[in-house]
């Protein structure tokens, strides 16, 4: 069985813990709404628990069906503004490496073909994949489940 599962990661957002998007953030997600990539009837709309998860999920007209830390919770990754960071809810800073997340593989397994899960790095660090995305990308995942039990996934960019 093959399904096809997309992954919206949510636009730029306000420097500071549990950040909203940026007026830039919500240009973006407007850029993902016009190009119509995603299906128009989705059957499952699952969205992080941070601000910038639920911002990027109503910016895209999007009524989330269920929410989950695993797509990304109050906690902000920063790669770039101080390099490989987390910072938690409540502004503390930790190294990267001493932040975990779980595998997102038996997750992927059980939501529904043509499903929209809108989320953040985080989810991706969770498959272990080597992809170039961004703020604001929408990626399209093959989800093929083989014989025994064992998944493998195909990724696709699309914005």
């Amino acid at each position: 069985m093959k399904k096809q599962i997309f992954i919206v990661f949510h636009g730029d957002v306000k420097p500071f813990s549990n950040p909203g998007l940026s007026q830039l953030g919500i240009e973006q997600i407007r850029n993902i709404k016009e190009a119509k990539v995603l299906p128009e009837q989705p059957l499952t709309i699952i969205c992080g628990t941070g601000k910038r998860h639920i911002d990027t999920a109503l910016s895209l007209g999007l009524a989330p069906t269920s929410y989950s830390a695993l797509c990304g919770g109050p906690e902000v990754v920063n790669f770039n503004v101080r390099k490989d960071t987390v910072m938690l809810a409540d502004g503390t800073i930790i190294p990267f490496e001493q932040w975990k997340t779980p595998s997102t593989w038996q997750f992927l397994a059980d939501a529904p073909d043509q499903s929209i899960i809108v989320t953040g790095h985080d989810f991706i660090a969770g498959l272990k994949i080597d992809k170039t995305y961004h703020a604001a990308s929408v990626l399209k995942i093959y989800v093929n489940n083989m014989d025994g039990g064992r998944q493998y996934i195909d990724v696709e960019i699309l914005l």
